[in-house]
């Protein structure tokens, strides 16, 4: 019997549809802690989902540099990053200090996280200034002495370690700083103007959603417990810092989005990826059957229900897309047999058959079609031109049981029909 197969959805486009997870590794310190599970409530709530270990301890980025058991965790894990961050001080500090105590060690863990694994990618947590300066070291260093002062040291010297080290730079400290300026009545700051409140703490994790995920955090649910005004705030800030300026943060993202569609016709689907700047697809057909072709054509065995996935591979980009197939099986009339089952325009008989069929073709003696014969397993058996208007061919040797045969036109029409082998 031949079976029909019917798509319930024509279009799909991985980069809308497709959930990322992601490995991350966070080595910071107090301005780190909590932060990570904030990330994934964000991701969660956007269809993500992140996987995280938070390496935090109160250090400076020597302690983590000279740690071996910061250095341990960085190879733990084939992490898809690694973010680093300073001390909250430490990377304003004047030039002779950074220069000595915070670029050579950023270098030292860059490097650690490079050699971990060609798909990892550090990340340098460009931290905030303090909510009006830092009055303890003003007097040492004069751009300590207000916030806009101390941000832009930070933003300068956090810029060079991500762009002297191959590493992406997360632009809290920017975020918070466009924050201040648009929503000033929003507290960013716990009351020792320096550790972030519930509303800083979370602009951070949605910088960080947006930075790691390449989505913007805008929209999600997960809102830290914040009235809806202020988290929606705080998300577009997030999302206007990041997205404005990639190449000023250094950041730059393997697409691997695909445009995916299909069409059936009885027994066969035809699937086509059209992106063909992907390095490699894998089809998953939901029946155990898979392909690496870019546009393969399968056939499936029986009536169900099917989920197909394609994964899209480019460069360290792993994108999954998935949607359903529905097939349902397909009844002649009740008084046509499988021998009678010929169509309006063409005959194959005999049906069954021992190995030899005829084709009579009744067309222009000029048309050509194509012929061809496929396993239930889905795989094409036998090809053939038909010119004229009769073809016998010959088929024996293969083994007995049900196959499907195709008979394409010069005008793209397709007939498809059941061929037994006794």
């Amino acid at each position: 019997m031949r079976q029909l197969f019917i798509v319930i959805l024509l279009v799909c486009t991985s980069n809308l549809f497709s959930q990322v997870t992601k490995k991350v590794l966070f080595m910071g310190n107090s301005y780190t802690a909590g932060m990570p599970e904030l990330v994934a409530d964000i991701a969660k709530s956007m269809g993500d989902s992140l996987y995280h270990v938070d390496g935090s301890g109160g250090q400076s980025i020597k302690d983590h540099a000279t740690s071996q058991h910061s250095l341990a965790e960085i190879s733990s894990n084939n992490w898809d990053y690694v973010v680093l961050q300073c001390q909250s001080q430490e990377a304003a500090f004047n030039p002779t200090y950074v220069n000595q105590n915070v670029f050579p060690y950023a270098k030292v863990l860059a490097d650690s996280v490079n050699r971990s694994g060609i798909c990892t990618k550090p990340i340098f947590y460009m931290t905030w200034g303090r909510k009006n300066g830092d009055s303890r070291n003003c007097q040492y260093y004069s751009p300590l002495c207000s916030f806009e002062t101390m941000q832009m040291e930070l933003r300068k010297n956090y810029l060079k370690m991500g762009f002297d080290n191959d590493g992406w730079v997360s632009p809290v400290g920017m975020a918070w700083r466009h924050a201040r300026k648009k929503w000033p009545n929003i507290e960013l700051y716990d009351t020792d103007e320096s550790h972030p409140s519930q509303e800083g703490i979370y602009l951070t994790a949605c910088t960080f959603y947006a930075v790691i995920f390449g989505k913007s955090p805008v929209g999600s649910t997960f809102t830290n417990q914040l009235n809806g005004t202020d988290a929606d705030s705080l998300q577009k800030a997030a999302n206007f810092i990041v997205f404005d300026s990639l190449k000023t943060w250094n950041i730059s993202y393997d697409t691997a989005w695909n445009s995916v569609s299909f069409n059936t016709s009885h027994d066969t689907v035809d699937f086509k990826s059209t992106n063909l700047n992907l390095d490699s697809v894998v089809w998953h057909f939901g029946d155990g059957q898979t392909s690496s072709m870019n546009n393969p054509r399968h056939v499936y065995s029986k009536a169900d229900t099917f989920m197909v996935a394609i994964q899209s591979f480019k460069g360290c980009l792993i994108t999954d897309t998935t949607f359903q197939v529905i097939t349902t099986k397909y009844e002649p009339p009740n008084n046509v047999s499988v021998n009678e089952f010929l169509h309006d325009l063409f005959k194959v008989f005999p049906n069954p058959t021992d190995g030899r069929i005829t084709i009579e073709w009744d067309k222009n003696d000029n048309d050509i079609v194509q012929f061809a014969l496929i396993s239930i397993q889905g795989k094409e058996v036998y090809t053939s031109e038909i010119i004229g208007n009769q073809k016998i061919i010959n088929l024996e040797g293969l083994e007995p049981g049900l196959y499907y045969y195709t008979i394409e036109l010069n005008d793209g029409a397709s007939y498809y029909g059941p061929l037994i082998m006794k």
